[in-house]
């Protein structure tokens, strides 16, 4: 499967990171961290990569 052009991601209280193809709507990735819930979620780029 190649990777999708534009991603967007998404932080929630089920405790999983989500991230979306932003042309379909579908879920990519799915990160689950059951000991704790997300409360926000910080993106950096570091020497062009995430």
């Amino acid at each position: 499967m190649s990777q999708p052009s534009v991603i967007l991601a998404t932080a929630s209280y089920d405790h999983t990171i989500r991230f979306w193809e932003a042309e379909t709507g579908r879920c990519y990735r799915t990160i689950q961290y059951p000991d704790s819930v997300c409360f926000s979620l910080s993106i950096e780029f570091v020497n062009s990569e995430l």
